[in-house]
This record gives structure tokens, sequence and C-alpha cells, in this order.
């Protein structure tokens, strides 16, 4: 019997052996996966960084100018208490030293060594401040129609600005907008119809539903709870019954939440000018013939237009907003970057919600 006993217990041993050994193998691939998961999360971080920085740089390119005295910091009560910036004290997110030294050099240029720098007001977000001059300097140089290119570390970026306020806004354009817009957009008529009624049923105050629209019924049985008022944010277009889902990946671009309705003649797509109640597709080739040879003003604006002149003037300008959004690419590849920018004279520059895009 003592044989027996010895085999049975050298099997008990050679099983904890080999749970043992299991278990470890477990806790090393675990462990790996923790490590490997935490070195994309650094390199998406710093990405994230770079890419903050690319747009800083170019947005102090556009506004850069306009008044020597220049302010960058964040804006924190700490920077607003701030006074004197220097290299060793600015509130500056992580960027490189170069870059730094750049956006530092224009804060204190020409400035007078009794003259402090002015302070940033606001909350949250990057801030390049200048007294007098960022939407003045942006107005005059206007909204650039190519990208910016921006080298950050060993890194490049292109950096895409657009008139947030000069786009199509959901929360206030018209069934008839909405309707020009999706049928310039490739949408057949019934379909752009029905799209733009869904938008109107989501952001009024009522439950009764258009022809082609839809109310709270309609959204209970999917389980979403409709808004029943304006759009938080682009992506609840998702829950739209008529709104394509491969159609949002294509217009999310040219729709905005912010703005006063009208569209910038200067940046608009063709799609965006067809949206505007009577405009031709002749005219609005005429407006991106002007711009593409540098001769869209005023006048030539009227003339493009011809009887078209005084119903369209109500809508479209050439003076961007003070709200922009970016898109920030690496040119080798990976993730792209979403932010949006806001611009006056007194506050100066701030990007906020810095977001990986899909």
């Amino acid at each position: 019997m003592a044989v027996p006993r010895r085999a049975f217990a050298l099997v008990l041993v050679l099983v904890a052996v080999g749970a043992t050994f299991a278990l470890a193998m477990q806790g090393l691939a675990a462990w790996r996966s923790a490590t490997a998961e935490a070195g994309v999360l650094r390199r998406d971080a710093a990405l994230m960084r770079d890419a903050a920085s690319a747009a800083t740089i170019a947005l102090a390119s556009l506004t850069a100018g306009a008044d020597p005295r220049t302010d960058v910091a964040r804006t924190s009560a700490a920077a607003r208490a701030s006074t004197t910036p220097t290299l060793d004290d600015a509130d500056l997110p992580d960027m490189p030293q170069e870059m730094k030294e750049f956006l530092l050099g224009l804060m204190n240029r020409d400035r007078k060594p009794d003259e402090p720098a002015s302070s940033t007001t606001g909350a949250g977000g990057l801030a390049i401040s200048r007294r007098g001059g960022a939407y003045t300097a942006l107005s005059r140089r206007g909204v650039p129609t190519a990208p910016i290119e921006t080298r950050v570390a060993d890194r490049v970026f292109r950096v895409t600005v657009a008139d947030a306020g000069g786009l199509l806004n959901i929360n206030t354009a018209s069934e008839r907008q909405f309707t020009r817009y999706f049928a310039a957009r490739g949408v057949n008529e019934r379909d752009a119809i029905a799209i733009a009624h869904h938008i109107l049923d989501w952001r009024d105050e009522d439950d009764i539903p258009r022809p082609f629209g839809a109310e709270r019924e309609t959204y209970l049985r999917t389980g979403v709870v409709i808004r029943n008022g304006p759009f938080a944010s682009i992506e609840e277009l998702r829950f739209l019954p008529a709104f394509p889902p491969e159609l949002l990946a294509v217009v999310r671009d040219e729709l905005t939440l912010v703005g006063d309705g009208t569209i910038n003649a200067r940046t608009a797509s063709r799609s965006l000018l067809l949206s505007v109640d009577s405009m031709t597709p002749e005219a609005a080739d005429r407006i991106l013939a002007l711009r593409a040879t540098g001769g869209l003003d005023e006048r030539s604006l009227r003339e493009a237009l011809g009887v078209l002149a005084a119903d369209a003037a109500r809508v479209l300008r050439l003076t961007p907003t003070s709200a922009l959004r970016l898109r920030i690419e690496p040119t080798a590849g990976g993730p792209a970057f979403a932010a949006d920018a806001f611009i006056d004279d007194t506050r100066g520059v701030q990007i906020l919600n810095l977001r990986r895009t899909e």
C-alpha cells in the first residue's frame, strides 16, 4: 500500500506544480497585457499633448502681429495671478522646450521692462491672450483654406482650421436649409426631408411628429429618450432613425452647434453654399471660382449672386466668427484629433475640448 500512496502523493505534487505554473503563466500574460496597454496609453497621451501643442502654434501664427503685447498661459487661478511669465514659472502644457521658447517669445516680444503682461480670464483651456489683437488679426487674415503644417518634436502635424460658426448649425437651421444641404450631399429628396423632420422633432419641445419625423413614442421603442431641446452634441444625430450612420461620417465636419446661422462664403463647401435659400449651382460655382483666384470680396460676391444678392446677403458673410473648429492629424499616420477654439480681442484664443476622433 505504501507504493500507491507515494504515487498518489507524487500526483498531487505534480498537479499542484502544474496549477502553480498555470497561474504564473496567467499572471505573466496579464502583466504583459497590462504593460502593453499602459504603453499604448502613454503613447496616446504623448500624441495628444503634441497635438495640443501643434494646434497652439497654428493658431498663434494666425493671430500674431495685431499687437506686440502677448500673453500665453493656462486660464487657471495660478496663471491669472502671474504677471511676468518666464520659461521657469509659466504654466504651459507639457511641450518641447523649443516650442515654449517660441510661445514665450511671442509673449515677451517688444514688451517694455516695466510693462506687465496682460492676464487671461475665463475658465479652462490654453489661452493665447492678446490685448486688442487676436480676433482682429484673424479677421484681417481670414480662416486659411489650406491646412497648416507644424512640427512638434519629431512629429509633423497637419492642422485644418474651419470657421465653426459658419457651418450648418443643426440647432438653428430651417427645414429648407436641411433639405437643400442633404440633397446637395447626394441624399434623395424624400430622405432629405425625412432627415430634416427628424432633426426638427428632436430639438422642438412638443411630442407631435412631423409627417416624416419621429417623436417620443418612436424613440421609446428603441430605448432612446428624445431630447425635445437643442442638440448637445453632433453625435446625437446617431439616434435619429432617418439618419444613416454612414452619412454622419461624411457630414460631421460641416455641422456645428454654435454660430448665428450665417455661412462663411470664404470657407464654406459647395454643399453648404447650396444650403442657402435660392442659391443656384451656377452661383455657388462662381463663388468657388472667385475664392480660388483670391478675388472674392463684397462686390464680387454680389455680382456672383446676381438676383439672389438680397436674400443671400442675410445668410452669407465674408468675415470669420469667433468660433473655430480644428482638426489635427499627424502626417506620418496615426489617430487624428479635434478641438474647439474661441477667439476675441480681450481674452485672445482659447483651445478647448481636445478629443480623439474616430
